[in-house]
């Protein structure tokens, strides 16, 4: 059987097959360089997301803790009903209204900001103030809070603290005694603390809460949550 000569391979062939194969290398030579790029862009966006999980779900140091209950407490404070103890068991004049409605939204500039602080802007103090004393039969005077209930939840990006945290209150009752002609004595009034998740932005070196949504309840003779009063 007679042997197929070689076939030759022109040598335009071979001309153009030369910078193909030298591309192939050089493709071939900077594919490490790359993998190793991909692999390190991947490493520091897992340590970075690492990093900033930990930050987000690890509570504030004890003095920024003690800051943001205080915040809260105030806050709280700042909603409580009470009358001057010169204005128990008199009928309340324009003057009196306006000077107690003033009073309150000052309270709220100092312990809240945006939409929290729209919203209690449009309460009408007074009026809760008369319907609460026809229901306990006194007139709250002075009032006191006290963190019963405290979790850290989590931390914003944009600098926000969102923390649950109850406030128990104590109101300094007095009722008018037309016989005595004088304000006298009540029982406290202590209601069930409502435990909120409170949002809380640090706005000129203060505190302040910015949002609310209730949890539960808290009751201060069991000490024990609920979600009814």
């Amino acid at each position: 059987m007679a042997r197929r000569a070689a076939r030759r391979i022109p040598a335009a062939a071979g001309a153009v097959d030369a910078p193909r194969r030298r591309c192939y290398k050089e493709l071939m030579a900077g594919r490490p360089k790359a993998v190793v790029l991909v692999v390190t862009l991947v490493a520091v966006a897992v340590v970075v997301t690492a990093a900033l999980t930990m930050w987000r779900w690890s509570g504030p140091a004890a003095a920024t803790t003690a800051d943001l209950s205080d915040a809260v407490v105030r806050f709280e404070l700042a909603k409580a009903h009470t009358v001057p103890v010169e204005l128990v068991g008199r009928e309340l004049t324009t003057a009196d209204r306006q000077a107690l409605q003033q009073g309150f939204e000052e309270r709220l500039e100092r312990a809240c900001a945006g939409e929290e602080l729209a919203r209690w802007r449009e309460w009408d103090y007074v009026e809760a103030l008369l319907y609460d004393a026809q229901g306990r039969g006194g007139q709250a005077v002075d009032s006191s809070g006290e963190i019963v209930y405290w979790e850290f939840l989590r931390r914003e990006l944009g600098g926000a603290v969102v923390v649950r945290g109850g406030v128990a209150q104590r109101y300094r009752m007095l009722a008018w005694d037309a016989d005595l002609g004088r304000a006298v004595p009540r029982p406290e009034w202590v209601p069930n603390a409502v435990v909120y998740d409170y949002t809380l932005e640090r706005l000129d070196g203060v505190w302040k809460v910015v949002d609310t949504e209730h949890w539960r309840f808290w009751d201060p003779a069991t000490g024990e949550l609920s979600s009814g009063p």
